[in-house]
């Protein structure tokens, strides 16, 4: 796994992890899909996410376990004055494949608090990736990646707007985690 600092305040990393090629997405992206309940955020129509059994979630979640975790402490590092005391914590992960279809998009949006860290990982090429700014408006200050295993992962913080902007292609596939108290 290839972890590297792209923005220090808010804390963003480019993520590729080439280990994925052994989980088996072309099933996992063939179950049943539903439309998630993401709380009090609005997220526009177009996004399902992979209705996966236990024992499916419990497999990607393992193959999940180790980058996460390093992800996690990487973060966690780069940013000492907002999360000083939960460095050595047994953290709630969620990781979920989504399918986002053509014309989708996700406003700019700060996640909730119970979210310390959150990151999106392609699981193909995609066109469309998450856009950063430390504003709710168009300052964009980072665009994350788009390549197959490869991703952006950041930590939740007053600066940490972003939004994925209307896809354009006819299905961009991701894995989305969350990382929280």
């Amino acid at each position: 796994m290839i972890l590297k600092e792209v923005y220090n305040d808010p804390a963003i990393l480019d993520i590729e992890i080439p280990e994925l090629d052994k989980f088996n997405f072309d099933s996992y992206f063939d179950l049943p899909f539903k439309r998630a309940d993401y709380g009090n955020l609005n997220v526009e129509q177009g996004r399902f996410v992979v209705d996966a059994s236990w024992y499916t979630y419990y497999t990607l979640s393992r193959v999940m376990a180790k980058p996460l975790k390093q992800i996690t402490e990487k973060l966690l590092s780069m940013d000492l004055i907002r999360y000083p005391v939960v460095q050595k914590r047994r953290y709630k992960t969620w990781v979920a494949g989504t399918a986002d279809h053509q014309g989708f998009n996700q406003g700019w949006h700060l996640d909730n608090r119970f979210i310390m860290i959150a990151g999106s990982i392609n699981i193909q090429d995609n066109l469309t990736s998450t856009q950063f700014s430390k504003e709710n408006a168009d300052n964009l200050i980072y665009q994350g990646r788009t390549g197959k295993f490869t991703g952006t992962a950041w930590l939740n913080t007053e600066h940490t707007w972003h939004r994925v902007p209307q896809v354009t292609e006819d299905v961009r596939k991701t894995l989305l985690f969350t990382i929280g108290l």
